[in-house]
């Protein structure tokens, strides 16, 4: 199945994460750093097994 990118959608879903993050705030199921540390561009990255491989160092 092929998928397009639908902005409008993507606009409504990004509303639905900023309105699940304000009440989890509000609740007290997060606090305002562990929300930061979760919607860091990096959250998602294993940067303690992350290795950096550069192919020609010389093409610097």
């Amino acid at each position: 199945m092929i998928r397009y990118f639908d902005p409008a959608e993507r606009i409504r879903e990004k509303q639905r994460a900023r309105d699940r993050d304000d009440h989890d705030l509000a609740s007290g199921r997060v606090s305002a750093g562990e929300l930061q540390r979760q919607n860091s561009f990096a959250a998602g990255l294993d940067l303690v097994n992350a290795e950096i491989h550069v192919p020609n160092p010389s093409a610097w």
